[in-house]
C-alpha cells in the first residue's frame, strides 16, 4: 500500500459472476483466493459502516495502515449460501469463504469475524422475482438476509430499488433510466430509488447496514452528491466503482471502489494494487 499517505481500499464483487472454476472466471474462487492474499499482506478488513462512520467523524486517520473494505453487489443467494451453478457447481459461497478465513485465523470461530463484507441487495421484491425468471435461477429473495446480518460476517447495503434494470417491465415508463442510475436527477425519483429502497431492506435486517447504499452501474451526478443525499437522513454513506483508493478527503457520497474482473484479474493484479505497484 501507499506510503506516502494513508489511503483504504474498498474492494467489490458479484458472487454471480461465475462462467469458469478459475480465479478469472468465477468472482467467488477469486474472493476466497483474496482473502487468503489479504492475511499474506498483513491487512485489515474493516466493515464498510466502519469505513463510513470514520469519514463522517473525520476520523480517518484512525483506520488500520494496511485498511480493506469488501463488498458485494446485487444480493444474489450465493453470498449467503452455495448455490448450483451448472456446470460450475461446488464453489463456496461468499459467507463460506468468509467463515473458512476466520477459522484459519484462528482455529476456531467463537470470536468475533475478523474479515466482514457489505451485500448490496436490491430492495424490490417485484425486481429481484424478475431478475431471478431473468436468469432461470431463484437466486434474488430476501430470504437470508436477516440470518446473514445476524452471522456477525455480512451486513446487508442498499443497492437501490430496482437497480434501473432494463429486464424490469416498470422501467417502460422511464427509458431514459434504463441501465443508467446516473440520470436519476429529480427528488421523487430519488426517494423511491434510495430512501425507500434503505427502508425497505432495514424492516428486514433490523441494522443500520441499510444506511449504506452502492450506486447501480457504479455512476453518480452532482444533483445525488451535493444536493439530494446530504439533505436526506436515511442514507449515511454512498459507494461508487469509481477505481481508486479511499483518502481523508474521500466524500461520503461518492466513495471510490475496486471491481473484481474490471480493475484486477488476477491474484498478482490485486496484491500489485494493494501494495501500489499498479
Amino acid at each position: 500500500m501507499s506510503s506516502n499517505s494513508k489511503v483504504a481500499y474498498v474492494l467489490a464483487y458479484h458472487s454471480q459472476n461465475v462462467t469458469g472454476n478459475t480465479y478469472e472466471t468465477s468472482d467467488r474462487l477469486s474472493f476466497a483466493a483474496d482473502l487468503a492474499l489479504l492475511r499474506e499482506l498483513g491487512c485489515t478488513v474493516v466493515s464498510a459502516m466502519h469505513l463510513v462512520k470514520c469519514l463522517r467523524a473525520r476520523a480517518f486517520r484512525s483506520l488500520p495502515a494496511k485498511c480493506v473494505v469488501l463488498t458485494m453487489d446485487d444480493g444474489p443467494l450465493s453470498d449467503f449460501c452455495e448455490t448450483s451453478n451448472p456446470p460450475h457447481a461446488g464453489q463456496d459461497s461468499m459467507l463460506t469463504s468468509l467463515r473458512k478465513q476466520h477459522r484459519k485465523v484462528l482455529g476456531f470461530a467463537l470470536t468475533r469475524p475478523p474479515f466482514v463484507a457489505t451485500a448490496f441487495a436490491i430492495a424490490s421484491p417485484q425486481a429481484r422475482k424478475r431478475l431471478s425468471a431473468a436468469t432461470n435461477m431463484p437466486w434474488f429473495t430476501d430470504s437470508w438476509w436477516l440470518a446473514a446480518q445476524r452471522s456477525g460476517y455480512l451486513d446487508i447495503g442498499t443497492h437501490s430499488w430496482n437497480h434501473v434494470h432494463p429486464e424490469l417491465e416498470e422501467m417502460a415508463s422511464q427509458p431514459h433510466l434504463k441501465a443508467a442510475f446516473h440520470k436519476v436527477d429529480s427528488i421523487d425519483e430519488a426517494d423511491h430509488q434510495i430512501v425507500h429502497a434503505s427502508r425497505s431492506v432495514r424492516a428486514i435486517t433490523r441494522n443500520e447496514a441499510a444506511g449504506l447504499f452502492a450506486y447501480p452501474y457504479g455512476r453518480t451526478n452532482d444533483f445525488l452528491v451535493r444536493d439530494y443525499l446530504p439533505r436526506q437522513n436515511e442514507v449515511i454513506g454512498a459507494f461508487t466503482t469509481e477505481p481508486k483508493p479511499v483518502t481523508e478527503s474521500t466524500g461520503i457520497w461518492e466513495i471510490p471502489r475496486f471491481v473484481c474482473g474490471d480493475n484486477w484479474k488476477s491474484r498478482e493484479n490485486l496484491r500489485a494494487l494493494l501494495t501500489g505497484n499498479h
